[in-house]
């Protein structure tokens, strides 16, 4: 049995599987506080039912709170827990960053899933606290990517100001201009999302010879990137999925320490 763990900021997915099987998957909430949402989250799982080999975790937490997550699993189910990090290559998938342990884990873990099902040129759209859109080319290399704030955190960046009077808005399903102000708004972030997938989407067909794109979207708002491209595959556990296709590389479970 093994735990995945994909680690946002304030909140988290997990599942519980063996080998082709789902037992079980939720969301695991640390906006509480990390010892807090992981008490919690093991007594609502069940874990103690459970007889769990391995704990994988992708996390963007600093070391303070990676930290706590170690010694909750190790005090509490005596598991050392595994860490993915960010490698300059896996298979045939070639990370394009300068210094590539400073891509974040969840991209490369999405990538490492998208390659995996798809062998073409893709664009990899997680949209979450932050939406990030990352290009890889037919011969698996990643050609960069972009990232900018979530849906949530440019509502609030823009009414985070005495000039301008809160305005109430819901998820559009249209970048066109809006005719209100809530229209307005409300399409100014599809058109902005729209905008990063085709600007990703121009650079990789520089590069691809003409070869078709797979465009693929996850994360919490990844909808909304289906309401502008109909065409968008959605993969609710593509981080998960990178996770566990990354430790199935002995030397990457050999390599896995304690934080």
């Amino acid at each position: 049995m093994i735990l995945d763990i994909d680690m946002g900021n304030t909140r988290g997915k997990w599942r519980l599987r063996t080998a082709g099987v789902i037992h079980q998957r939720g969301v695991l909430d640390i906006k509480v506080g990390v010892a807090a949402g992981l008490q919690d989250f093991y007594f609502k799982a069940n874990l103690a039912e459970y007889k769990i080999e391995k704990i994988l975790i992708s996390s963007v937490l600093d070391a303070e709170r990676n930290a706590q997550l170690s010694l909750f699993f190790k005090e509490k189910m005596a598991i050392v827990v595994c860490f993915a990090k960010s490698t300059a290559s896996w298979n045939h998938l070639k990370n394009g960053y300068d210094h590539p342990e400073k891509l974040g884990v969840d991209r490369w873990l999405a990538m490492i899933a998208a390659v995996h099902e798809n062998h073409g040129a893709c664009i990899v759209v997680d949209c979450g606290t932050a939406i990030t859109v990352d290009a890889i080319d037919a011969e698996g290399n990643h050609c960069g990517g972009y990232i900018a704030p979530g849906f949530g955190a440019l509502h609030q960046a823009l009414f985070n100001t005495t000039l301008i009077p809160p305005v109430q808005t819901a998820y559009s399903h249209s970048s066109a201009p809006g005719l209100n102000t809530s229209a307005a708004i409300g399409n100014a972030r599809l058109a902005m999302l729209s905008g990063l997938i085709v600007e990703a989407e121009r650079a990789l067909l520089a590069k691809s010879n003409g070869s078709q794109l797979l465009l693929m979207a996850t994360g919490g708002d990844a909808i909304q990137v289906q309401r502008i491209r109909p065409d968008a595959l959605l993969k609710p556990e593509l981080v998960l999925d990178g996770l566990a296709l990354f430790f199935e590389t002995s030397d990457q479970v050999e390599d896995c320490k304690e934080r």
